[in-house]
């Protein structure tokens, strides 16, 4: 699995998370079942933690050094503490005529990939960095990949794309399905492989 989300609230300084071990993707809002399967991640795989603020740039990235099952739960262990609280509840609220539920649990993604597409560091200095784009001193000019609508079916599984995408330019993001239509074939995902 390639991505889970926190299954309760870390604060700052802790050197562990509880994540789920199970994530049900349900895009149309049904329970269809869909699962990425179960977190099946190891000792020196490396994570990032989603922010949970106002600052995007509070996301963190930590080396694990244990992994441990516990059933529908994973505690996942890193050595340097985080820096950052992160969110990890599904708040609920109501309106006296209908409740609803908000998933606001912090994404957990495995950055490990098995092929990586990187971006060139010396051509985009400020890639990602918006506050130096909105001081007007944007340099954003790294590479993308844009699928077209007469392009055959497409599967991208096990990619990393690194310091991809060109900052403040419409339609030139890491990865673009541009006027393409129904691309209900196409595949986008990562999954770890055992060789």
């Amino acid at each position: 699995m390639s991505f889970t989300k926190l299954a309760s609230t870390v604060p700052t300084d802790s050197r562990s998370i509880l994540v789920g071990n199970v994530i049900e993707r349900n895009f149309d809002g049904t329970k269809s079942g869909t699962s990425d399967g179960a977190v099946n991640w190891e000792v020196g795989d490396q994570i990032v933690i989603a922010s949970s603020s106002v600052n995007y740039a509070d996301e963190e990235v930590r080396t694990l050094i244990a992994v441990e099952d516990l059933g529908s739960l994973t505690r996942l262990t890193f050595e340097d503490p985080l820096d950052h609280r992160h969110f990890g509840e599904v708040e609920q609220y109501g309106n006296g005529t209908r409740d609803w539920d908000i998933d606001m649990r912090a994404e957990v993604a495995l950055l490990n990939r098995s092929i990586t597409i990187r971006g060139t560091v010396d051509t985009d200095v400020n890639f990602g960095d918006r506050a130096r784009f909105e001081a007007n001193e944007n340099t954003g000019i790294s590479a993308h990949a844009m699928i077209m609508p007469g392009a055959g079916q497409i599967t991208i599984d096990g990619v990393r794309f690194d310091k991809m995408g060109q900052t403040a330019q419409i339609g030139r993001y890491p990865i673009h399905w541009h006027l393409a239509g129904d691309r209900s074939g196409d595949i986008l995902r990562h999954q770890r492989s055992v060789i």
